[in-house]
């Protein structure tokens, strides 16, 4: 019960500093936007507004990972298919700033990938890959997101997920 408690209230502590830091962001990212909107790339200041501007959306981003954790409910494992859920992630980031020079090319599993995980939470860990991948690629890019069975699962004994396999379990 005291451990209850004790998560209660570093929850309370986290979504009261998340909402602190969210007025002050927004505004930081609000002006800094229309400062580099009006700023010629040629500016010798533009790359240091754009690593600022990166660097406060990642902030915001942190930012929200504390609302999220203050919010934490128990888990709701549900069977998806993985593909499903990487591509429901793409599309909630491919319109985000650090893909303005990064293409996504995405090549799924011809057979679902099917999973019990929590949905929202999966889709929060693969949108945090693929914006690290994004910010790796500070010059722009392809970035690849493939979905599948590795030659490590085959070795560890997991059985071929096969089309005929995937069909045979659905009947």
């Amino acid at each position: 019960m005291i451990q209850a408690e004790k998560l209660a209230t570093v929850g309370r502590l986290a979504a009261g500093v998340a909402h602190e830091l969210n007025n002050p962001l927004g505004g930081i990212l609000l002006y800094g936007n229309l400062l580099l909107e009006s700023t010629p790339e040629i500016d010798p200041r533009y790359q240091n507004m754009r690593k600022l501007m990166t660097q406060a959306t990642r902030a915001r981003e942190i930012v929200k990972g504390l609302l999220t954790f203050a919010r934490q409910s128990p888990s709701k494992i549900e069977r998806v298919d993985l593909n499903t859920v990487v591509a429901e992630a793409i599309s909630l980031v491919e319109r985000h700033s650090q893909f303005q020079n990064v293409q996504i090319r995405t090549e799924f599993s011809p057979v679902p990938l099917w999973a019990r995980v929590d949905v929202l939470k999966m889709q929060q860990v693969f949108i945090n890959i693929i914006l690290n991948g994004a910010e790796a690629m500070r010059k722009g890019g392809v970035l690849t997101v493939r979905s599948g069975f590795s030659d490590r699962t085959a070795s560890a004994g997991w059985p071929s997920p096969t089309p005929e396999r995937h069909d045979r379990k659905r009947t």
